[in-house]
């Protein structure tokens, strides 16, 4: 009688979770997929078809013969897969999914895998929040804008003077990127979008007593930076557009 009780407890017990699981999988894993995913695809779809518009008047009109000729080639079946299986797991809702469109579209119309720097590319638009890249976009576009070759930017400065005193301690550390700059800068790093450096620069003086320096001595300027190749300008780029395309005002 218990063995009997324990069964239909059991049996109860497995339909309950079985009605939340398929609740949960309604609620939250197909609503908020399905968001990316058409997020993704509307952008691939609208930006394919505005290529070929702007490339070749007789493929003016974008048909589901063009796409189906995409899926049966497997490189290009092959791309779309991995596209898609990023965008099931973005971090962000709207950016990322459109990032991924964009650069996905890009890959399809000239028939090629992506490069080294684009698959960092597609990383960070699947790691990255919405609002962490629009704070990338902000620390880099005016640099890129300005025509520099890559972007550098100065984090921290220390000095120490051979004439302090000999058993003071000075800390020479690592920057924290997230505390300084935020969360994506730790992000890219990890990436490998963003590299860090530093510097060291000893620069001697001497004895003046107008300019009430009592002894010679040399001074060490340590200075750490962040460094973001040009080939990210790319990364950028793409943020405004899906920002645009999507009419996405944060």
């Amino acid at each position: 009688m218990e063995e009997t009780s324990s069964l239909i407890i059991s049996q109860a017990t497995g339909k309950a979770l079985d009605k939340i699981w398929d609740k949960f999988k309604e609620s939250v894993l197909y609503r908020y997929s399905r968001y990316r995913s058409l997020r993704f695809f509307y952008t691939f779809l609208g930006i394919y078809k505005e290529e070929i518009e702007a490339d070749d008047f007789e493929n003016r009109i974008f048909t589901n013969d063009k796409l189906e000729k995409i899926l049966e080639d497997d490189n290009k079946s092959e791309i779309l897969f991995e596209a898609y299986r990023r965008v099931a797991f973005s971090a962000s809702k709207d950016l990322g999914p459109a990032i991924i469109g964009l650069l996905t579209s890009e890959l399809i119309l000239e028939n090629r895998f992506a490069t080294e720097e684009e698959e960092r590319i597609f990383q960070a638009a699947e790691s990255l929040s919405d609002q962490e890249l629009i704070e990338f976009e902000r620390h880099c576009a005016k640099e890129f804008e300005e025509g520099q070759d890559d972007f550098e930017l100065e984090l921290d400065k220390k000095w120490i003077d051979s004439n302090w005193n000999k058993n003071e301690q000075v800390y020479i550390s690592p920057v924290n990127l997230g505390s300084v700059l935020g969360t994506w800068a730790l992000k890219l790093k990890n990436i490998g979008i963003i590299t860090e450096f530093t510097t060291d620069k000893t620069t001697e003086y001497f004895e003046d007593s107008e300019r009430h320096i009592d002894e010679d001595g040399e001074v060490r300027e340590i200075k750490s930076f962040i460094k973001i190749d040009h080939e990210y300008n790319k990364f950028c780029k793409l943020i405004s557009r899906s920002r645009d395309y999507l009419n996405f005002k944060q």
